[in-house]
């Protein structure tokens, strides 16, 4: 997609470790990637001004996190 960037650790040619990606609208996922998932402790940025930071699953959030609204 236009605008998509990944910049990190890959193996196997899929994210795997650290890494940051930047989607086409301008949200960013700082944080742990298991074959191309966002998977492990992560933050998202989104364009907004709102974040989320906590454990990801499957590139859902997952368990304990705490998301902060932008007023």
């Amino acid at each position: 997609m236009s605008g998509e960037k990944y910049k990190g650790e890959w193996a196997d040619d899929k994210k795997n470790g650290m890494g940051t990606y930047t989607f086409g609208n301008g949200d960013e996922y700082i944080g742990e990637w298991k074959e191309d998932i966002k998977s492990g402790k992560g933050t998202l940025k989104y364009i907004n001004g709102d974040t989320y930071e906590g454990y990801w699953k499957d590139n859902k959030r997952s368990g304990k996190g705490k998301l902060v609204i932008n007023l």
